[in-house]
């Protein structure tokens, strides 16, 4: 494997801020899956939002010189979290035990191959969140102790009309706003 497909583990706020902090993974089935789709954007969403640094991928500096430059991001800078979503999830059929992180950033990075370098910054649109869905570690996955979850998925969703930090519809989306 690549580099840029080698992840390293990172810490995620509790949902219980009284307490230490989640380490999670990013979920390698969720890079099969997307490579399988040909979907390199939320690779490298995953490096430049959840873990706080952009991929380490070829020129990536003409990336981080651009004017304006990616919005730099971890778990940390989420501006919500809720748990549980009120729709399938994986193999549950309600998504109970999925936290989701809501993180604003202004610019983001896509895959958009070039002669320069396989990526560019994209702004986000100011109606729109990014959602970082993370899942409870279980054994079977093939995942190394000391992991608290995994980064499931990474979608942008609609932000809520007149709070657009908040997910639209999120009071009928997620079971449960824990700040």
């Amino acid at each position: 494997m690549s580099d840029w497909l080698n992840f390293e583990t990172t810490t995620a706020p509790n949902p219980d801020k009284k307490k230490d902090p989640l380490t999670i993974a990013i979920s390698p089935l969720m890079v099969a899956g997307t490579l399988a789709q040909n979907r390199r954007t939320p690779i490298y969403q995953a490096w430049t939002h959840v873990l706080g640094k952009l991929p380490p991928i070829n020129n990536i500096g003409q990336v981080e010189a651009a004017n304006p430059p990616p919005t730099v991001t971890t778990l940390h800078d989420a501006v919500a979290c809720f748990g549980g979503l009120q729709r399938p999830h994986d193999d549950e059929s309600d998504g109970a035990s999925v936290l989701v992180y809501v993180l604003a950033p202004t610019i983001s990075v896509e895959y958009s191959p070039s002669m320069v370098c396989l990526a560019r910054p994209v702004k986000v649109p100011s109606n729109t969140v990014l959602t970082v869905q993370v899942r409870p570690y279980f054994p079977l996955q093939g995942v190394p102790d000391g992991i608290n979850g995994l980064v499931t998925r990474i979608e942008p969703v609609f932000a809520e009309t007149g709070d657009s930090r908040l997910p639209a519809k999120f009071k009928t989306r997620y079971g449960q706003r824990f700040w």
